[in-house]
């Protein structure tokens, strides 16, 4: 008889934990944590998760973040479990391809290799990463060792275009490198595309030089794969007001939101909203204190698909 998967979650991602329960198909795992005063963790699993298939979700956005996913990750491949399969929601330090300096980290592979290093002679291991800001982020990861694969969440967030987006409306993009996928997302929709063209002179600074559009209507969603600060979509729906679109939303798989910068792009009243998944914790805690400007979409029902269909 075939075993269930055996799910757990990282410490910032018990939101998933939540979103998973009841599916069928699947049984949660159950993990004592314990933080010291010097700060050291302790953790127990409480199920037997020998000669079972295994799923463990957690992000890497943070140091912290990392090094709960390795500890529960060697922990458990520890317990010999049947196949041990790693879904990172969002992964930390994707930004940089590769060294463009000399002495430069390319941190995102050294990440990569930690995680690599997650693995057993007696299971399989692997590792699900959904919407790697860089495509290339597989290769960095030992192929010797993990399997790699992508799950993508446009299937998601174009459903929710749909059904909320009112009357005609524009894809829109940041920059000229999003065009391929807005251009994408467009087509699924059935929508026209715009396309922002800029230079970029500092690595914090932006001038947007144009927007590109055969069929201007008065609403753009800018679609995009991440939001960091926002100063690159503040930039892009300055230029999108100016050309005449008097509603302006923003979509993107990853909303990372460091500090204040929530707070700064709806105070830019540049925007209607924004919309992300629930990729990232800083977002699903936003949505909270922002509820009428952020909204933030549960990627559970893709991954509870993925473990059913793939996890064995």
């Amino acid at each position: 008889m075939t075993k269930k998967p055996l799910v757990f979650t990282s410490t910032n991602y018990e939101h998933m934990r939540s979103g998973l329960e009841g599916k069928p198909g699947i049984d949660l795992g159950n993990v004592v944590r314990k933080t010291f005063s010097d700060k050291e963790r302790h953790y127990q699993v409480m199920d037997d998760v020998a000669d079972r298939p295994v799923v463990l979700i957690g992000g890497t956005g943070s140091n912290d973040d990392l090094v709960d996913v390795l500890d529960m990750g060697f922990g458990i491949s520890e317990l010999r479990p049947s196949s041990l399969t790693i879904i990172v929601p969002y992964y930390g330090y994707s930004t940089q391809e590769r060294a463009e300096k000399d002495g430069e980290f390319v941190t995102g592979r050294h990440r990569a290799r930690m995680l690599s290093n997650i693995s057993s002679r007696a299971h399989r291991t692997s590792v699900v990463l959904v919407d790697p800001h860089t495509p290339g982020l597989v290769s960095y990861f030992d192929q010797d060792h993990v399997s790699t694969y992508h799950l993508s969440c446009r299937k998601l967030l174009t459903q929710s275009i749909r059904e909320s987006v009112e009357g005609r409306f524009s894809i829109g993009t940041t920059d000229l490198g999003r065009a391929k996928e807005a251009g994408k997302v467009a087509d699924e929709l059935g929508a026209p595309l715009a396309i922002i063209h800029k230079s970029r002179h500092d690595i914090d600074k932006t001038k947007v030089l144009s927007v590109i559009s055969d069929e201007p209507t008065n609403t753009v969603v800018v679609w995009d794969d991440m939001i960091r600060t926002g100063g690159s979509l503040k930039e892009a729906m300055k230029a999108y007001e100016a050309r005449g679109y008097k509603h302006r939303l923003a979509y993107a798989v990853h909303g990372v939101f460091p500090g204040e910068s929530l707070k700064a792009m709806m105070d830019s009243r540049l925007f209607d909203g924004v919309v992300v998944t629930d990729s990232h914790p800083r977002a699903v805690q936003l949505a909270k204190e922002f509820p009428d400007f952020l909204r933030v979409i549960p990627m559970v029902p893709i991954i509870a698909d993925y473990i059913v269909d793939r996890v064995r």
